[in-house]
């Protein structure tokens, strides 16, 4: 089926998914993930890697016969009221092969081995010794290692159960947890300006991720959400219906995107680990979100 059918087809979508190109576990390769969705009914999947783009996206939805959506989730910095914070975007639909992604790739992609160590660091003075060299050799096909891949050795070796135990316990932001460390403190992204202001050069629409996520009080979400609404304009949307949301937090997101007029988006975040799986989001939503992508590319 020629590709412009499969992304007019009706069924589930999941607009936000990792595979082992980034923090995932590394059984789940691009073509697991999409196998998976498939038996799920899910006819649109977005792989999300972080930081890294999916130049295969044409063949491997032909192969398969569903629509796997070009598309990334880039980090960016943004200071909030003298707090600086990484922020996740959703980058939906986008030329992977545009000269202006791979340069922002090619930005986004630091050495993180400082940024590992200070964490494994933070672990060993709570006497869990665990080696970059370890955590590298856990992940050979990783292109952004960070804490689901330290977390995922947390669980091997008995220290969790669950990766929200490990993020409670141990690498949590909002726990407070001994071995948390802010990445900004070693990564340096680009503006969020500058990172919207790339994918809409490159064909796609900016959807900012997990907003809950970020740690701001409704005061700073509500400064986010303006600046990203001045940098998209009418092209941007937002994820509401994300990951384990409970129904008051979804109702908020949406109440949310109905004031900044953003487009509305879903998924799981799927990373690999166990109790989150893939997300059923609706056709509606979908198809939404699509024929916004169409009011601009078309």
């Amino acid at each position: 089926m020629r590709y412009e059918d499969l992304m007019k087809k009706d069924g589930f979508c999941d607009l936000h998914v990792h595979t082992n190109r980034s923090d995932a576990m590394s059984i789940w390769t691009p073509e697991k993930v999409i196998l998976r969705a498939k038996a799920m009914g899910i006819t649109h999947l977005a792989l999300s890697d972080h930081n890294v783009t999916n130049p295969d996206y044409l063949e491997q939805s032909e192969h398969h016969g569903i629509d796997v959506i070009s598309s990334a989730e880039f980090s960016a910095n943004e200071t909030i009221d003298g707090v600086l914070c990484e922020i996740h975007v959703i980058a939906y639909r986008i030329n992977p092969n545009d000269p202006i992604i791979m340069d922002l790739v090619n930005r986004v992609h630091q050495n993180r081995d400082e940024y590992l160590k200070a964490m494994l660091h933070g672990l060993e003075l709570e006497g869990i010794k665990i080696t970059l060299e370890e955590l590298k050799a856990h992940n050979p096909d990783s292109f952004h290692i960070g804490r689901v891949a330290i977390g995922e050795i947390l669980i091997e070796r008995g220290y969790a159960k669950t990766m929200r135990e490990v993020y409670d316990r141990y690498l949590g932001k909002e726990s407070g947890s001994p071995a948390y460390v802010p990445s900004n403190r070693f990564l340096k992204y680009p503006p969020l300006k500058e990172v919207v202001f790339t994918i809409v050069a490159a064909g796609g629409i900016p959807i900012l991720a997990h907003v809950p996520y970020y740690g701001l009080d409704e005061i700073r979400q509500y400064k986010l959400l303006k600046r990203f609404r001045y940098c998209a304009k009418h092209r941007g949307g937002m994820e509401t219906e994300y990951g384990d949301y409970p129904p008051h937090v979804v109702m908020r997101q949406k109440e949310l995107a109905k004031l900044f007029w953003f487009v509305e988006s879903t998924g799981s975040d799927f990373h690999g680990y166990e109790g989150l799986d893939l997300k059923q989001g609706s056709e509606e939503l979908y198809r939404q979100i699509q024929n916004h992508w169409e009011n601009f590319h078309l």
